[in-house]
């Protein structure tokens, strides 16, 4: 496989790397004027033609996404709004959608899905115990009843409540968000239109344990 990737913050320089770990990424374009990968089957991208996937952690521009439809590339992007193209485009490839990859692979109802984001964290809303060192944050409740909590510094996590089982991860903030982004690139469809990562929850889930994505029983204090 044939990866080209945009870097424009952490999680973008971190995914790179995850994806180099990845047997079946053959080469990796560089498309952004960041720090150089010293690794042989990195180099500096201008056209894309020939290539399979286009990843980045920034909202895709319109002129990426008329060069992807061009070329026919799929794209992948981080970023929770996306317009759409006569593209393979899956976005949300974020924490939010692992938590909703855990949460539908799960073998027992469930009855809580939590992530963090970045953001000052609020005083009021719904406590979700996260796993140490995240602890006890409030939440806010989306439209389809998750929990999002914000969170300052460098930890991020998410929790599911499945059954009697609560299951959690905590680490640091820009390695999941480059685990969630890295890992879309094996779920991406062959056909035009828009997808999220945890449409493919098993799938996404089984890159993601590759690059190290690891979730755990625990009972919060």
């Amino acid at each position: 496989m044939k990866v080209a990737i945009h870097r424009s913050g952490p999680a973008g320089a971190r995914a790179a790397h995850v994806l180099l770990a990845e047997p079946s990424v053959a080469e990796l374009g560089i498309l952004d004027d960041g720090s150089p990968i010293d690794d042989p089957r990195v180099s500096s991208v201008t056209g894309l033609h020939g290539w399979d996937v286009v990843v980045t952690d920034a909202a895709p521009s319109s002129t990426l996404l008329t060069r992807c439809e061009e070329s026919g590339v799929r794209l992948v992007t981080a970023a929770q709004q996306v317009a759409a193209g006569n593209v393979a485009l899956v976005y949300g490839a974020s924490l939010a959608s692992l938590a909703r990859a855990v949460a539908a692979t799960q073998s027992t109802p469930v009855t809580a899905v939590a992530w963090t984001e970045p953001g000052q964290p609020p005083t009021l809303g719904t406590t979700v115990a996260f796993p140490p060192p995240v602890g006890h944050r409030r939440a806010r409740r989306t439209p389809d009843g998750s929990l999002v909590a914000p969170v300052d510094g460098d930890w991020a996590g998410l929790v599911i409540h499945a059954g009697d089982r609560i299951v959690g991860v905590a680490d640091h903030r820009d390695w999941l968000d480059a685990i969630a982004l890295a890992s879309a690139v094996f779920v991406v469809p062959s056909g035009a239109g828009l997808h999220t990562p945890d449409e493919q929850a098993t799938g996404y889930l089984e890159a993601a344990t590759r690059a190290g994505f690891e979730t755990a029983v625990f009972r919060p204090s």
